[in-house]
């Protein structure tokens, strides 16, 4: 049996917000990333190698905004 767009979005609810992650071409690279450990901003920038630094921003931004990742502030003396 087939199921449409609509009737699996109306089954599950959450499903939209975690394909439109996935389907973003940087999300899966960096969350795969950030599964391993934490990572400082410049040390996944380096690691994703053809990113731009305003392309990693957005992603960071947007996978924080969704609850997929979140961001601590590291005081360094």
């Amino acid at each position: 049996m087939a199921y449409t767009e609509q009737q699996v979005l109306e089954t599950l609810p959450g499903v939209r917000p975690v394909l439109e992650q996935i389907a973003h071409k940087w999300s899966i690279l960096i969350l795969t990333f950030l599964c391993e450990e934490p990572k400082r901003f410049n040390a996944l920038k380096r690691r994703l190698d053809g990113i731009t630094q305003k392309a990693l921003t957005e992603s960071l931004r947007r996978l924080e905004r969704n609850g997929l990742i979140a961001r601590t502030v590291t005081v360094t003396s």
